[in-house]
């Protein structure tokens, strides 16, 4: 009986080992972007054990009516030399309620994602807050 119990015991902490998963959230930073203007940032993110990086973008406008706003990312292999070719994610934002995107940017295997900066296309409105969050699952794919 005490052998079989040992057993499951060890049975059941191979398969808690092999399922455990690290999850953990970052801020990168908050910043102010005013209209018709890019902001630069410059966070960077250690993705070299992601397939993607969940990206969080709470947001407030000063200004009332939908805005458009954008980020500007590239990758790396290296974390020191980033593609030249920028890509974007652009997105909607509420007017003056609080907004919050979370969406997924995929790795394509490199192992750090740069983003550089954010632009608003809106003269009339200035993003008071912006605050970036990113979230790693170490161990998933």
């Amino acid at each position: 009986m005490k052998k079989f119990i040992l057993m499951l015991a060890a049975i059941a902490a191979l398969t808690m080992s092999a399922e455990a998963q690290t999850y953990g959230v970052q801020t990168l930073g908050s910043f102010t972007a005013v209209g018709e203007a890019a902001t630069n940032v410059a966070y960077v993110v250690d993705v070299r054990k992601q397939a993607s990086v969940t990206l969080q973008w709470d947001r407030v406008s000063s200004g009332a009516g939908a805005q458009v706003i954008s980020l500007a990312f590239s990758r790396s292999t290296d974390g020191s030399t980033y593609n030249s070719t920028l890509d974007s994610l652009t997105l909607a934002s509420g007017g003056a309620t609080a907004t919050t995107t979370v969406t997924n940017i995929p790795t394509y295997g490199a192992g750090y994602i740069k983003i550089h900066y954010m632009t608003n296309a809106n003269a009339s409105t200035v993003f008071t807050t912006n605050t970036l969050k990113y979230a790693v699952k170490i161990g998933a794919p």
